[in-house]
């Protein structure tokens, strides 16, 4: 993984260390971010701590004809995103959706390959733990926001999630 200064030189993970402008951030966490961000469909992962002054931005590099040309890396294909704009479901007054709260990789249960918390046709209260989002190799809990019926889960285990998209859809008691 590269990283393009203002000035445009590349450098690798391992010089890292002597960018004092991220000293607030150490070494082992950017590495975290990097891996998440290779192992998954992620085009942008941002850090701010203690305000604007303090923020990391980690973007996919996008590679132009003329790098490749010139000996740089060739493009890796990735699949197209989804927004949470083009996940969101129509839902009516008795229905409502669980929404992401963060970055992440979703799965139905909190430890890999463990019974899914819900499934299709389970009933939830508000506030049950229904999903967990893997963020930095760790789980977090997704909780329903309505009591009900749960009558679709909208995506798969695994699956790169974006903050707000729609999880799974809940008919309301």
């Amino acid at each position: 993984m590269a990283v393009r200064s203002a000035g445009r030189r590349s450098h690798s993970m391992e010089n890292f260390e002597h960018f004092p402008i991220i000293s607030w951030v150490s070494t082992p966490e950017i590495r975290q971010l990097v891996s998440l961000m290779d192992s998954s469909d992620l085009s942008e992962v941002t850090i701010e701590l203690g305000g604007p002054s303090r923020k990391l931005t980690l973007r996919r590099a996008e590679v132009s004809a003329a790098d490749v040309a010139a000996g740089g890396a060739a493009p890796i294909a990735q699949p197209p995103l989804l927004s949470p704009s083009d996940t969101t479901t129509a839902v009516s007054e008795n229905k409502a959706s669980v929404k992401s709260p963060m970055v992440g990789r979703f799965y139905p249960a909190m430890k890999h390959g463990a019974k899914p918390l819900v499934s299709v046709g389970d009933k939830v209260r508000d506030g049950q733990v229904v999903a967990a989002i893997e963020t930095l190799r760790v789980m977090n809990e997704v909780e329903s926001t309505v009591s009900g019926k749960v009558t679709e889960i909208l995506v798969q285990p695994g699956q790169g999630v974006e903050f707000g998209m729609d999880l799974m859809i809940i008919e309301k008691e």
